[in-house]
């Protein structure tokens, strides 16, 4: 089932997330900050009226490496800024980090960067479904960030404005979770509430993000153990496939923070764990 939605910053104004609703948005992700140095103005009002139209509500932060002046902006300070502009706030969805920005850093550094919060996040929130978003399109994430099988764990919200049936995804994911495909230039602003023209729509897909343990509604997601217990020595992958690269081996009997799951093509259950060097690495006992 795909389900609609949008997401809005200060640019959509004041939103009338009554008429937002009214006209079959389920859910509604608002700019929260950007970089270590902007909350949006927008943001408070935007949370408010997200709850009380009874949307399932969601944040995104904007990835930033530097600021205007060519000052290194680091994954903590981002983060702590993050933090600091939605703490209390009960979100319905996981935390999105929008990358789209870079200044002339390199493949590598880009990589780094957003590794680093969103190990910081899984660090902060072990339990579904804090597993962060990454928002971004084809067309900016294949120059800018390295390759890595790492990326592919993680529920993307992908950018294409196109009629086509399916987005074109970035080179690391083989399928999307969320799906921006219309924005600048459409004129559905007023339709849904906002004062601005045009706003962002979005498509949720209920499938793959129960994989994620993402959902919107009534559904609920599976339960999860805490911990997972191995009773033999086996593989620590990178993706939840026995194909996935292989990081490490546990140890017989040891035991792991579970922070999500996932099946691969044949049907077998995976437990994302999240332990020091382990982060977002996955584990299987029948592989």
């Amino acid at each position: 089932m795909i389900l609609p939605g949008v997401d809005v910053s200060r640019y959509q104004g004041v939103m009338d997330w009554h008429k937002c609703a009214a006209n079959g948005a389920k859910f509604a992700v608002c700019r929260a900050t950007v970089g270590d140095y902007l909350t949006d103005p927008q943001l408070a009002a935007n949370i408010s009226g997200i709850q009380a139209a009874g949307l399932a509500l969601g944040v995104y932060h904007v990835v930033t490496p530097s600021d205007s002046t060519g000052r290194t902006i680091t994954a903590e300070k981002q983060m702590n800024r993050l933090f600091e502009a939605i703490k209390g706030v009960p979100l319905d969805l996981p935390i999105v980090l929008d990358c789209e920005v870079d200044n002339g850093e390199t493949p590598a550094e880009m990589a780094a960067l957003i590794q680093d919060c969103t190990k910081i996040i899984l660090q902060k929130y072990y339990l579904l479904p804090e597993k962060p978003i990454i928002y971004t399109s084809a067309g900016w994430w294949n120059p800018h960030v390295q390759r890595s099988t790492w990326w592919n764990s993680l529920p993307l919200w992908v950018a294409n404005y196109t009629t086509a049936a399916k987005p074109l995804l970035p080179a690391d994911w083989s399928q999307w979770v969320f799906w921006q495909w219309s924005a600048d230039g459409n004129g559905q602003g007023p339709a849904y509430g906002a004062q601005s023209a045009s706003i962002d729509l979005n498509r949720f897909d209920t499938v793959t993000g129960a994989i994620h343990g993402i959902t919107i509604g009534a559904v609920q997601p599976p339960e999860l153990p805490e911990y997972v217990y191995t009773r033999e020595a086996i593989n620590v992958r990178a993706a939840p496939t026995a194909g996935g690269l292989s990081k490490a081996v546990t140890r017989k009997g040891s035991t792991w923070r579970v922070i999500g799951s996932g099946h691969d093509e044949t049907g077998r259950l995976w437990y994302q764990i999240a332990e020091a060097a382990y982060i977002a690495s996955w584990l299987c006992e029948a592989v």
